[in-house]
């Protein structure tokens, strides 16, 4: 049986490690929420370029052609981002394995 100085000992350690790991998942999100943000930008200023360039077309010919140069990159661009997420996602379930370890 526990005595008052282990129990408190216990209660301690086990605030110690939620306030850590409580920590940890503030960091994440935070940096999920600066990929989102970075992303959002770069996604507006592409939208609004691709817009430009539509517009200033002269025949369609030149439309299908914009169209097929924006698959490519979205694709690619879509692959970093999940690796990006991937990434947080990982580094902050090993800070947690320690944290409740």
């Amino acid at each position: 049986m526990l005595n008052a100085e282990q129990f408190a000992a216990t209660q301690k350690a086990n605030v110690e490690t939620l306030l850590g790991l409580s920590a940890t998942s503030l960091d994440a999100t935070e940096k999920l929420v600066a990929l989102n943000l970075e992303v959002a930008r770069a996604a507006l200023g592409e939208a609004s370029a691709k817009a430009q360039a539509v517009f200033s077309a002269k025949d369609p010919s030149e439309l299908f052609t914009l169209q097929g140069d924006l698959l490519q990159p979205a694709a690619e661009k879509t692959a970093a981002y999940v690796r990006k997420v991937y990434d947080i996602v990982a580094a902050t379930q090993a800070l947690c394995d320690v944290r409740s370890a």
